[in-house]
This record gives structure tokens, C-alpha cells and sequence, in this order.
């Protein structure tokens, strides 16, 4: 298999990731996001915003807003062909890299209650389902709320040490709140 690259998102990504939220998401039958979020993810949060490529095509992408000392995970998806390759794990390591890097004391995620891969995937990550949030993002949409503590974040920080792989942009990235 071909190196996959996992690194922030850019501003130019803008247009990459409104291609991947409608392959991934709205091909399965999701709402898309809309692109003014997108926007905001490329501009404003992309030192937590991952994108993973290969061969320089954007293959998936992890999206995490910050607020505080806390960090919301509100968007992880990987192209179909890459299911089960790894590429949703080391997103997620990257975005923990970063979180243990500038010291956040929790992570939250949202997933749909079907979603039995990543809720899967959450737990053995060590998170815990905290509640179930009913008309989130329409009338008779639930999603779960999930919490990685402080502790399990650095516990996965160990794990999921930053390497070569996560390319930063060098100063000017965009905006940052």
C-alpha cells in the first residue's frame, strides 16, 4: 500500500474537503455539513483539523474545534477503499498529539448511536459515553457524547507520539482561536 500522509488542514483544503464530506458522508446517506463549518475548520481551527492523503489526494479527514482547555471532535471520515487500513486511528492519533502537546484536559466526540465501528473504536480508545443527545442536528437525529479524560489523553499522547508522518504547516497557517 502507498505511505498515507497525515497532516493539519490548509486553507486551500477547502475545496478537498467539501468533495470528501459528500463522497463519505453524503454518499452513505448523511447530511453534509455545511460548507461555511468546513470553512471554518480550514481557516480558523486547522492546527486541530487533520487530513489524511496518499499520493497527495485527500483520502479522509478529522475535523476538532477548541474551546477552553476542552476539544470537540465533530467530524471523522475515511474514504470506503481505506476502511480498515489504519488511516481513522492514525487521524485520531494525530489530533491526541496535538491535544497532549498543548495540554487540553478533555476530548469530546459525537457518534450515531448505529455507528457500532467507531463506538467500538471510541471505547478502546478508553472513552466513555456520556449522553445521548436527542434533535441535534435535525428533528429525531441522536447522537452520543463522548469524553476522553485528561488522563487517557496522555496515556494516548504516549501511544500515538508524534512522528514524521503529521506534517505541519510552517507559520501562517490561517487564523486561530
Amino acid at each position: 500500500m502507498t505511505e498515507i500522509q497525515i497532516r493539519t488542514l490548509r486553507g486551500e483544503d477547502f475545496e478537498s474537503l467539501r468533495q470528501l464530506e459528500a463522497d463519505i458522508f453524503g454518499s452513505a446517506g448523511y447530511a453534509v455539513v455545511s460548507p461555511h463549518y468546513l470553512r471554518l475548520c480550514t481557516d480558523f481551527f486547522a492546527d486541530t483539523c487533520f487530513l489524511a492523503l496518499v499520493d497527495g489526494q485527500p483520502i479522509g479527514y478529522m475535523l476538532c474545534f477548541v474551546r477552553g482547555r476542552e476539544a470537540y471532535s465533530t467530524r471523522l471520515g475515511v474514504c470506503e477503499e481505506f476502511h480498515g487500513t489504519g488511516v481513522a486511528m492514525r487521524l485520531i492519533g494525530a489530533c491526541i498529539s496535538k491535544l497532549v502537546e498543548d495540554d487540553y484536559d478533555l476530548l469530546w466526540f459525537t457518534v450515531k448511536p448505529d455507528n457500532t465501528h467507531a463506538r467500538e473504536l471510541y471505547r478502546r480508545l478508553g472513552a466513555v459515553e456520556r449522553a445521548v443527545r436527542r434533535d441535534f442536528l435535525a428533528p429525531g437525529d441522536e447522537l452520543i457524547i463522548g469524553e476522553v479524560d485528561k488522563q487517557t489523553l496522555i496515556r494516548l499522547g504516549q501511544r500515538f507520539r508524534p512522528s514524521r508522518e503529521v506534517a505541519r504547516p510552517s507559520g501562517g497557517a490561517g487564523l486561530h482561536a
